[in-house]
């Protein structure tokens, strides 16, 4: 058995605090990525069904604001290159009112969407339907696998805009993540905002696992946001 996965796509203006506690309360685990061409689709995957190509979540969420980040553009890319993900386990976050044509689309795609603001109570339900869709007992392809680089810097992670920044001590690090040891415990899924890494785009990232060692300090693998 494994965790259900959610994967966010949103755009650098989306705060997706709210919608990663929401899957966080519901035992998901959640990725949040910020550039549609990190879809696996938009390498070489070949424009037919694959029976051996691994999902890489169990739902997933597009914020819709062209041309900063074209949801429907995401999931009709998918759709033709063979992804396995359920059609109706995809859903549009939009801040404004879809055109005809898209409105079209994603009722013959049977894609979900919600208007912002964002109603938790139909977003509730069209969950609850995916997941009499979700087999937990399905393998789902992992982003980790880059080699890691050991080291020993100083860090600094804020968890919100209002909390006391935290010090800690990167472990390891590679180009998908990063391991440390802090005083303090962060929670799984938890987006955090990680300072003095050089050359690294975005600062944003989110908590894998957490795990306390006998001295009393935390072990915290975090995954960057791309």
């Amino acid at each position: 058995m494994r965790y259900r996965r959610a994967v966010i796509f949103r755009d650098m203006s989306y705060d997706e605090r709210a919608l990663n506690l929401f899957f966080r309360d519901r035992g998901y685990e959640t990725m949040v990525v910020w550039n549609i061409a990190a879809c696996p689709v938009y390498g070489n995957v070949p424009a037919i069904p694959r029976a051996d190509l691994l999902l890489c979540c169990d739902v997933m969420i597009a914020v819709h604001d062209p041309p900063r980040l074209d949801g429907i553009e995401l999931f009709r890319t998918q759709l033709n290159q063979g992804c396995r993900l359920p059609a109706e386990n995809r859903a549009l976050l939009s801040r404004t009112a879809l055109t005809a044509e898209e409105r079209d689309f994603e009722r013959a795609m049977n894609i979900a969407w919600f208007p912002e603001p964002l109603d938790t109570g139909m977003l509730e339900e069209w969950l609850e339907r995916c997941e009499a869709r979700i087999g937990l007992d399905e393998r789902l392809a992992m982003r980790r696998g880059a080699r890691r680089r050991s080291c020993r810097k100083r860090v600094g992670i804020r968890t919100s805009s209002s909390d006391v920044g935290i010090i800690a001590i990167a472990v390891n690090i590679s180009d998908e993540g990063i391991c440390l040891r802090s005083e303090r415990r962060l929670l799984p899924n938890q987006i955090v905002r990680v300072r003095g890494i050089a050359g690294r785009r975005s600062e944003d990232a989110f908590v894998r696992w957490a795990a306390r060692d006998p001295d009393g300090y935390y072990r915290v693998g975090l995954t960057f946001c791309l």
